[in-house]
Formats: structure tokens, sequence, C-alpha cells
């Protein structure tokens, strides 16, 4: 049973899409969309990976924050929507989606 909720919860984690649709929708370069989505869809594996250790949240909030730094590095002449979509979208599936936010905290 076990097996198949992590396969679930990583099937829900891929599917999320949005990055690719955002940026062709914009009209705007789909290298940021792609870029924005593989590195947001390996850190949120990487997050689902700790689940139980203590300091998942805080792997996922530095991950997250340096999502948000390179968003704003490479975004030269994008859409400021179109920035603000990625950033929460980032947010959204690093921290939100990928966190075992129930687990208990031990040190």
């Amino acid at each position: 049973m076990v097996l198949f909720l992590n396969k679930a919860r990583l099937g829900f984690i891929a599917i999320h899409v949005q990055p690719l649709i955002f940026a062709f929708l914009a009209n705007s370069s789909l290298t940021l969309g792609v870029g924005t989505w593989i590195y947001t869809i390996l850190a949120a594996l990487f997050v689902n990976k700790l689940k139980g250790y203590p300091a998942q949240r805080v792997v996922a909030g530095a991950l997250a924050g340096m999502g948000l730094i390179s968003l704003v590095l490479f975004a030269n002449g994008t859409a400021v929507w179109l920035l603000v979509a990625l950033a929460f979208y980032q947010l959204k599936v690093t921290y939100s989606f990928a966190v075992d936010h129930d687990a208990p905290r031990t040190i």
C-alpha cells in the first residue's frame, strides 16, 4: 500500500506541467518554462525522498529559494505575470506538495 501511495504521489507531482503551458501561452521562450519545470520536479522528488527527515522543510525551503533566485537571474525580458506564475508554481510544488507536513519532527 505504501508503494502505491508513493507512486501516486510522484505521479501527482510529475503531472504539473503549468510552466510549459504558461510559457507557450505567453509566447515566451520555452527555455525558461522547461528549465523551471525540470528544476522544480527534480527538487520536489529530492524533497519527497527526505520523508521523515527532520530538516525536510528546511531543505524544501532552500531549494524553493534557489529556484526563485534562478528565476530572477534568467528572466531577461520575460513578462511579469509569467514570472509570478512560475514563482508560485515553484513554491507550490517544491514546498506544499513535496513536503510531508504531517510527519512528526524529532531531533
